[in-house]
């Protein structure tokens, strides 16, 4: 008999997170859609679209070990 196959452990709180982000930020381009356009409403969803999204590439940059652009002074 064979043993069972073995289970993966839980993903990271890092994927946990962009996983959560990067639905948010489809469903907010869901309802940017059905929202008239250069609302007070729209402008908001937009202002939301890019923060979820910069944040959501903070956590890929993180992941890969690029951090903030530094200068070279």
């Amino acid at each position: 008999m064979s043993d069972p196959p073995k289970k993966l452990g839980p993903f990271s709180s890092e994927a946990n997170d962009a996983a959560a982000r990067l639905e948010r930020i489809t469903g907010l381009w869901q309802r940017l859609q059905l929202t008239r356009a250069h609302t007070p409403k729209y402008n908001a969803l937009i202002d939301q679209i890019r923060a979820e999204t910069d944040a959501f590439r903070k956590i890929l940059d993180a992941k890969k070990g690029l951090g903030p652009k530094e200068s070279k002074d």
